[in-house]
């Protein structure tokens, strides 16, 4: 029986859905497993306020297996554990298709949540897993129980979790509104650093940038993971061909490769395929911007300067890149400013003070957090160079070219 549900727990690892073993009663929001909802809604120690079912511990009788569904859109089946009284498994939570606009500006009235939850719920609500076929979920548990219990050994049973002494909501203040503002201007922003090392032809760059961007997650619009991977990887795929094109790579070899690529897109069968196709992707967009390029470096140049395109925003010295390369950090001074026409350092800078400049007037991001965003956390000595640059104050350029 270990088996068997081990196989289950297999199953749904690959659909995403999560299974987790809970000891009732349950006290607080953090003891329930539904990927931190609770705890966004209403704290960390805020007492757990819904009704779980009453599971039958008894060896007489049959088993009884829940459909949930709670009041805030998401399901989950819930049944007794095998090992002693009180432990219980609840898989979930899942939901069937991504609440509507209308259906999230619905919850928070019914359910009289601050208008400030919306933003929160919507991003919430694209990373539970989607499974719109509930008759598949419903069939495959249905078998793993009729394993457990025999045939008409179990029921399948929906439950409608109430609410009961419901705690306060958490208001979000300005400042935690800001907070959502920022990461997505910083998302945004982190893409457009991608793209500009692929117009550059810089594909250590790009590829050091890429998983910044993975790492937010694949947005699930659909029952399938491999589908979801096909239309983020199409994505990509347009930014990519936009990128070349600003970085001066022909049109026809665009539109060739751009086609190649929709064609293994929807070649793949395997979601394990996604990741290795976009690092293809990314590394001939960038070819076919360095065979447009009349720009010609030396390779120690070149991957110096690929690297830095990456980078910048960290702690770089020229003494750090000269060890990971393996070249004498005067030789690569001097090969450095012969080539570039500049030295390492003002190459550094004019790449950090580029980017903040365009944070300053395309986003609302805070002076020091652009600092940060570019390389340099001193506040004090990011302003001062600014103004060396620009002849103004990081505020003042920002009220100048807004």
């Amino acid at each position: 029986m270990a088996d068997a549900f081990a196989l289950l727990q297999l199953l749904l690892d690959e659909i995403h859905i999560k299974t987790t073993e809970l000891m009732l009663p349950i006290s607080t929001v953090s003891d329930f497993p539904d990927m931190g909802l609770r705890i966004l809604l209403f704290g960390a120690e805020a007492s757990f306020h819904e009704e779980l079912p009453s599971l039958d511990w008894s060896e007489g009788g049959r088993a009884k297996v829940y459909l949930i569904r709670d009041r805030y859109l998401c399901k989950y089946f819930l049944s007794t554990g095998i090992n002693e009284p009180g432990q219980c498994w609840l898989i979930g939570p899942y939901l069937n298709e991504e609440p509507t606009m209308r259906d999230i500006t619905g919850l928070c009235k019914r359910l009289d949540l601050p208008a400030t939850n919306y933003s929160h719920l919507r991003m919430y609500y694209k990373m539970v897993p989607k499974l719109r076929d509930q008759n598949m979920l419903e069939a495959l548990l249905r078998s793993h129980f009729a394993l457990r219990y025999a045939k008409e050994g179990f029921e399948l049973i929906p439950w409608e979790m109430d609410i009961q002494n419901r705690p306060t909501p958490v208001k979000y203040s300005a400042e935690g509104e800001l907070d959502l503002r920022d990461f997505l201007e910083r998302t945004y922003f982190t893409e457009q650093k991608m793209m500009d090392c692929i117009a550059q032809g810089n594909y250590v760059g790009a590829a050091a940038i890429y998983p910044r961007l993975q790492a937010n997650g694949l947005e699930a619009r659909t029952d399938s993971f491999l589908r979801d991977g096909k239309n983020s990887l199409i994505t990509l795929n347009t930014l990519c061909r936009v990128a070349s094109y600003r970085g001066g790579a022909h049109p026809s070899d665009l539109d060739k490769w751009a086609r190649e690529f929709i064609i293994r897109i929807e070649s793949a069968t395997d979601v394990r395929d996604i990741e290795p196709l976009s690092f293809i992707m990314l590394k001939k967009y960038c070819e076919l911007v360095r065979a447009a390029d009349g720009t010609q470096y030396s390779p120690v140049i070149r991957k110096v300067v690929d690297y830095i395109s990456g980078a910048f925003n960290s702690d770089i010295t020229l003494k750090d890149l000269a060890a990971q390369f393996g070249i004498n950090p005067s030789y690569l001074s001097t090969l450095f400013k012969k080539e570039l026409g500049k030295s390492f350092t003002e190459y550094l800078t004019q790449k950090r003070l580029t980017l903040a400049m365009e944070l300053l007037t395309r986003t609302d991001l805070p002076v020091g957090t652009v600092a940060i965003e570019c390389g340099i956390p001193d506040n004090n000595y990011f302003a001062r160079i600014f103004k060396v640059q620009t002849g103004m104050s990081p505020l003042q350029y920002r009220q100048a070219h807004s």
